[in-house]
């Protein structure tokens, strides 16, 4: 389930969510969701701001790296084309 919410006045995105395979655990996974619908939907140039926002000094890209690879492993979702490793803002 992706919401994506516009400024009335504007129009402007305001927040994009991605709720497909949320649930409790570790914040890292949920990076490497994040990362690949960002990619997806807005494109690979809006990673860097999605990281800078978050507070980059709160992401660990080790962590990022161990889920995205867990995930290639489970194949819960397919990477946008040319998606390559997740990248974080260091």
């Amino acid at each position: 389930l992706d919401v994506i919410m516009n400024h009335n006045q504007t129009q402007r995105t305001t927040v994009v969510l991605d709720w497909g395979i949320a649930g409790i655990g570790d914040r890292h996974r949920d990076f490497v969701s994040c990362e690949l619908t960002i990619k997806r939907n807005c494109g690979e140039e809006w990673v860097p701001a999605f990281y800078e926002a978050y507070g980059a000094t709160e992401v660990d890209p080790e962590r990022i790296r161990f889920f995205w690879l867990l995930d290639r492993f489970f194949s819960h979702y397919e990477d946008p084309p040319g998606a390559g490793e997740p990248g974080v803002v260091s």
